[in-house]
């Protein structure tokens, strides 16, 4: 295939999969398939795609730019109805609700029900999704999927769109003709007076403030077409700080400022603004991430601009202010939390009751029913499988074998297949970590997801379908190997186990 065609099937593939499992897809899987790591970090860089997940760890979610060139008329169809349907509610929401800043997903059902005689919620969420990529989202919330938008923001821009139904075909037309946030100047001079005034002229006149948060625009937007570029970044920064500190005043009733504000607000121990599931190592090393990410713009970029007479050219401008712009758009999405954990509280995660077994590592296994857009009575199960630490002592290595029944593997290429197995009627998945530690009460992510479909009729009349078992068990160190065995048919009944 040439390189156009192993984007368009890796883009397609990205978007089925987002459309029938609700599911990022895994870098390794591409990789395993189409053996073009370049092609596929290319389309991520390019916007086509939208990374989740740690390095390392990727997976991919598409935009509306993946759906426009996937190549599949059913996925475009789908991508196209669902978000003109949301654009139709939105505008219109935001029209009738002038008083109201936030809204949630529930609100524009709501609405979108008193428009509509009917309304598919699987296209309103995908249309809901699609909508950040046409900035008609001033700030939103998402579960930790990052699929599902919970809470959102609607951009005032949208008052502008006089006919929603264009808007998809619209915005497909400037992609054609657009691929970065600003267009390069056309012609590149090497000495430093003359490239200051080609940078101005070239980033300055096709710089998109659409991608810019609205706080931030408002703050630089002035400086930076007036040429006062470290004055913008600068100004830019001290937002986010000032912002950072009215909640951190409003939570603690403290003042801090700089590096050590943003060091206490964004603390993994004990934060005011939550960005992530704190029980969790992943979302503990998000939220450590991001708290390094806001001190060293404190630390390393506002302070030099604040305190030195340092000269940036328009590009490195550019970089700032969407560092400036990303930071202020996290704070949006983060959570508050006022309450101030006791020291007995502190004391007794610190130091949890010692166990008998010190290393126990235990498999559990969630399982999820969600009807197949477009599939009439068909339904879709999958079932999903993790570790978790409930012992005293951190794991630093562990094996993962699940056995799962023959009838219902899905045929999408599993990694972790190991294929026939001494168990008649199953096959054997399984997974080897000796880098990721797991720590006590930690859990880690999915480790296994499989997928299958059945006619809802089946379900119903021939239950006994599901009289099959899961097998999971985990080896770790010298610890005794933990087994999980469940009935499919129980997972159904509980959701998890």
């Amino acid at each position: 295939m040439t390189p156009e065609q192993v984007e368009t099937e890796i883009l397609k593939i990205v978007c089925s999969r987002f459309m029938r499992l609700k599911e990022s897809t895994p870098r390794k899987r591409l990789v395993v398939k189409f053996r073009n790591p370049e092609v596929i970090s290319g389309l991520a860089a390019r916007g086509m795609m939208r990374s989740v997940g740690s390095h390392g760890d990727e997976s991919y979610l598409p935009t509306s730019a993946a759906f426009a060139s996937c190549g599949d008329d059913d996925l475009v169809g789908f991508a196209k109805s669902g978000f003109s349907i949301a654009l139709h509610a939105m505008k219109n929401l935001f029209e009738v609700e002038p008083e109201k800043a936030d809204f949630t997903y529930e609100d524009l059902l709501n609405h979108a029900r008193k428009m509509y005689d009917v309304v598919d919620e699987d296209l309103l969420r995908l249309g809901l999704y699609l909508s950040q990529d046409f900035r008609l989202l001033n700030s939103w919330g998402a579960q930790a999927d990052g699929i599902t938008i919970t809470n959102f923001r609607i951009s005032e821009n949208i008052v502008k769109i006089e006919r929603p139904e264009n808007q998809w075909d619209e915005q497909s037309k400037k992609r054609d003709h657009q691929t970065l946030p600003y267009a390069a100047p056309a012609h590149h001079q090497h000495q430093h007076d003359v490239q200051a005034q080609s940078d101005i002229k070239g980033i300055g006149a096709h710089f998109d403030w659409n991608l810019i948060h609205p706080e931030i625009v408002r703050i630089a937007k002035s400086r930076f077409e007036t040429n006062h570029f470290a004055d913008a970044v600068e100004a830019a920064l001290k937002g986010v700080n000032e912002r950072v500190r009215q909640i951190f005043v409003g939570a603690r009733g403290e003042e801090r400022d700089g590096a050590s504000l943003m060091n206490e607000a964004f603390s993994p121990k004990s934060p005011v603004l939550v960005l992530g599931d704190l029980s969790t190592m992943s979302g503990r090393d998000m939220q450590l991430g991001y708290m390094q990410i806001f001190s060293g713009s404190m630390t390393g970029i506002r302070n030099p601009k604040a305190h030195g007479n340092v000269d940036i050219d328009a590009t490195r401008a550019a970089h700032f202010l969407f560092l400036a712009s990303l930071l202020m758009y996290k704070i949006d999405e983060a959570r508050i939390e006022t309450s101030i954990p006791e020291p007995a509280v502190q004391r007794q995660i610190a130091a949890p009751k010692r166990r008998a077994e010190p290393l126990s590592l235990k498999p559990r296994l969630e399982f999820e029913r969600a009807s197949v857009p477009g599939g009439g009575d068909w339904q879709r199960y999958l079932l999903k499988v993790k570790i978790e630490n409930d012992g005293d002592e951190a794991a630093t290595d562990y094996r993962l074998d699940v056995y799962f029944p023959a009838n219902f593997i899905d045929g999408g290429g599993h990694v972790a297949m190991v294929g026939q197995c001494d168990k008649p009627g199953y096959t054997l998945f399984r997974v080897r970590q000796s880098v990721e530690r797991i720590y006590p009460g930690d859990k880690t992510g999915w480790l296994l997801t499989f997928h299958y479909a059945m006619p809802g009729k089946t379900v119903r009349e021939n239950p006994e379908a599901f009289d099959v078992h899961v097998i999971a068990t985990v080896f770790s160190g010298n610890m005794k190997p933990q087994t999980l065995t469940v009935p499919l048919s129980q997972l159904m009944m509980r959701d998890s186990c």
